[in-house]
């Protein structure tokens, strides 16, 4: 009976669950529901598959009466692949009604994929859980056997029909796409390089008042340029006012006590103390006058104003910890190259950025290139937790880069400067490469890695 395995599995994964729900806590209930839950899977997803040779493989042979139904299903379907891409006239390896023969086909292109994508993932789960050496090892057999065989054995067999395959018309076809695919694999043609990144203020510096205090006038607008110096806020401290105006008073009673030393006893004995209290007054005054001066705020460099917020007004009071507005010079891209295509990209190459917020292409040249990969993204926007396409995670508060990128500095052509960071994506005209080469130097960074070369 084809179905006697699946039975089994089902009758133990029932008796498991019974076992389960009778059983106390403990190990030997946590292992009857491990059991009865992978039985059942097992059972329902991978014996009932028609694509392997387990159970319900047999059950599908006896419920469409077709014996040995994968290796004549098989034989049908290189036939028919023959048939379409070479027309070579073969006799049908098995008369069969075309519905029937259709379906066979069709089954056995469902079994191929359905193989491909199995073996594929087998190779890739060996290669990641397993120590490098045998995952490598393994991950090379699992490919070579299961994968790049069977197209090795049907490639063999169009060797030996060579000679027929020639002199059929319906061969130049495919042999002419078979060419067009090498060309298109083999030959370099493409050396765009695409990246994310960053348009930003080449330098950029925040405004923050020395000391909490009031807002008296913003002297500035939003993206108005100024130079370094220019008064750009000016602000008031009633507390630092107060104090001058009790130092004044407090010199002025001082200097009075100085000059009446000549007829004033009192005044006499004490002539030091209060000389060397005047000095201290005045020291202070000096002192508030300096901090009055750092009231009226300047521009730290030249560039344009920014992040200026429309909130504030008038006598509002501003605290040191809040930047009150930031004045932006210059502009470049930041862009996040990785590992892979930092070979094929140099100082000067030409590029372009595309902002995500707008539609247009701004023209731009490679100026620098790290050659160290970065270990933390200064740029949390580019991440993928920020709507970013950089695979980064957190740790010690700082974003850390699941593989190795590398910063490239562009300078942009007609842009003076920046005021708001905008993402976006560049494209660098790099040197050409195949498609075939980008694989192999893939292959190659990976194999370097994991055997630690």
């Amino acid at each position: 009976m084809g179905g006697a395995g699946i039975l089994s599995e089902l009758a133990i994964a029932a008796w498991a669950t019974l076992a389960w729900g009778l059983l106390p806590e403990g190990s030997a209930r946590e292992m009857a529901f491990i059991l009865a839950t992978t039985t059942w899977i097992s059972s329902l997803v991978i014996n009932l598959s028609p694509f392997m040779r387990f159970d319900g493989y047999f059950l599908a042979m006896d419920a469409l009466n077709q014996p040995n139904l994968h290796p004549r299903s098989f034989a049908l379907a290189r036939w028919h692949l023959r048939e379409v891409l070479f027309d070579l006239g073969e006799p049908v390896p098995e008369v069969l009604s075309p519905w029937t023969r259709g379906w066979m086909i069709a089954f056995a292109w469902a079994v191929w994929i359905y193989r491909l994508l199995l073996f594929l993932g087998i190779a890739v789960l060996v290669y990641h859980f397993f120590i490098k050496v045998v995952g490598i090892l393994l991950f090379a057999v699992e490919m070579g056997w299961f994968v790049l065989r069977p197209f090795w054995m049907e490639f063999a067999e169009w060797g030996k029909r060579y000679k027929v395959i020639r002199t059929r018309p319906r061969s130049r076809w495919p042999l002419a796409l078979l060419v067009v695919a090498v060309l298109v694999v083999a030959v370099p043609w493409n050396g765009r390089v695409s990246a994310p990144a960053m348009l930003k203020a080449e330098r950029h510096a925040q405004v923050y008042t020395p000391s909490p205090a009031r807002l008296a006038a913003i002297l500035v607008e939003e993206g108005q340029t100024v130079t370094g110096g220019t008064a750009v806020a000016q602000l008031d401290n009633s507390d630092i006012d107060l104090r001058l105006s009790m130092t004044a008073r407090r010199i002025s009673v001082l200097k009075y006590e100085l000059s009446s030393i000549g007829f004033e006893d009192a005044f006499r004995s004490r002539a030091k103390a209060i000389a060397e209290e005047l000095e201290g007054v005045i020291a202070e005054q000096a002192a508030l006058r300096a901090d009055q001066r750092r009231l009226e705020l300047v521009a730290p460099m030249t560039g344009s104003v920014g992040d200026l917020s429309p909130a504030l007004q008038p006598g509002q009071w501003i605290s040191p910890h809040d930047p009150l507005l930031s004045v932006s010079a210059g502009a470049l891209v930041e862009a996040y190259v990785a590992e892979t295509d930092l070979p094929y990209l140099s100082v000067g190459d030409e590029a372009a950025f595309i902002p995500e917020s707008r539609a247009a292409r701004i023209t731009a040249r490679v100026a620098a290139i790290d050659r160290v990969a970065v270990s933390t993204l200064t740029e949390p926007s580019l991440a993928v937790p920020y709507g970013g396409s950089i695979p980064a995670r957190f740790s010690d508060k700082a974003l850390i880069p699941d593989t190795a990128v590398y910063r490239v500095r562009l300078t942009l052509d007609g842009v003076s400067s920046v005021t708001v960071p905008l993402r976006g994506k560049v494209h660098i005209a790099g040197i050409q490469r195949s498609l075939l080469g980008h694989v192999f130097q893939s292959v190659a960074a990976i194999l370097i890695r994991e055997w630690g070369m």
